[in-house]
């Protein structure tokens, strides 16, 4: 089931002398349709890419994408062993006759770059999908698309109205777990469930419920933002947040530790996502005709002792 059918087109994506089989990517160009295509946008999907024999201008380019994806991460993964020879004798190293094998840091580089240029074309393709999604049926009935779709921030438009990802659907799919644990965290003990569930679901003529749909949201970016922050999983700068693409398996294991530039913006976006949420608050508890579902949480009253220094009174 994979998009690349002969060396020609293995060529116009990159470069390969003349020697170079297709025959010894195929096994990686599988590897690279599961791991980086079916995951991520469907199998049912990339069989309707792989027999599509219309001519639709938009769904050719996405099939050329998707076929950058896989010709791009399958030399991700050709690199990492094509080096070796695996035969009865045993497993040798190549090195052709008059030519020194590549450095550990130039593969390493090049890994780099198939990895990133992959995923790259991978967020292009999603993108491109996400604007015309009428065209990919499949994937759009796919649990891939549908499994974010029960969040109050469920796409990259809606994140990006709060906290600039680079149009990355990639860079959401990343965050979308964390923002699944901020809600529990943190909108629900505030909102409760059911007027958490109305925020997700309601339309409603009020400017004040939309006012505080959006105070909430934008509570529920920055508090994921803050959790995500130091990680080392994403390049962070003024013009907001991305996965790192070009970060290889064995690294992720290594990360620098978080400076204190880094903490203090973690600290930033805490504070700006609880002030948000306040906000959304107090416009709830001064219109509670608009948010009938809103029940104050209740306090905890303790279980009827008191600590003292050295004892537990009742």
């Amino acid at each position: 089931m994979i998009l690349t059918n002969n060396i020609t087109q293995v060529r116009e994506v990159v470069n390969v002398e003349h020697s170079f089989s297709l025959d010894r990517l195929r096994p990686h160009l599988k590897t690279a349709n599961r791991q980086h295509l079916i995951k991520v946008i469907s199998k049912a999907q990339v069989q309707a890419f792989v027999g599509y024999k219309k001519d639709n201008p938009t769904i050719l380019e996405a099939i050329e994408l998707a076929r950058e994806v896989e010709i791009n991460m399958a030399m991700y993964w050709y690199l990492q062993v094509g080096f070796m020879q695996i035969s009865a004798g045993g497993i040798s190293v190549v090195t052709p006759k008059g030519q020194e094998a590549a450095a550990s840091k130039d593969i390493r580089d090049s890994l780099r770059l198939y990895k990133r240029n992959g995923s790259m074309a991978l967020d292009d393709l999603l993108s491109l999908m996400e604007s015309t999604p009428g065209l990919f049926p499949q994937w759009v009935g796919s649990p891939q698309y549908q499994k974010y779709k029960g969040l109050l921030v469920s796409s990259v438009k809606s994140f990006e109205e709060h906290y600039k990802i680079g149009s990355s659907r990639q860079t959401f799919d990343a965050l979308a777990p964390e923002l699944h644990t901020v809600e529990y965290e943190r909108l629900i003990p505030a909102l409760g469930k059911d007027l958490l569930a109305d925020l997700k679901s309601k339309e409603s003529p009020s400017g004040i419920f939309y006012e505080v749909k959006s105070l909430v949201s934008k509570a529920a970016v920055l508090f994921c933002v803050s959790k995500t922050l130091g990680s080392g999983l994403f390049y962070h700068d003024i013009s907001g947040i991305r996965l790192r693409f070009d970060l290889l398996e064995y690294e992720k294991k290594n990360l620098p530790s978080t400076s204190n530039h880094v903490l203090k913006e973690k600290e930033q976006r805490e504070k700006e996502a609880q002030e948000f949420l306040k906000q959304a608050l107090r416009f709830i508890k001064n219109n509670n005709g608009e948010f009938p579902s809103y029940t104050p949480p209740k306090t905890n009253s303790g279980h009827g002792f008191i600590k003292g220094k050295s004892i537990v009174a009742i």
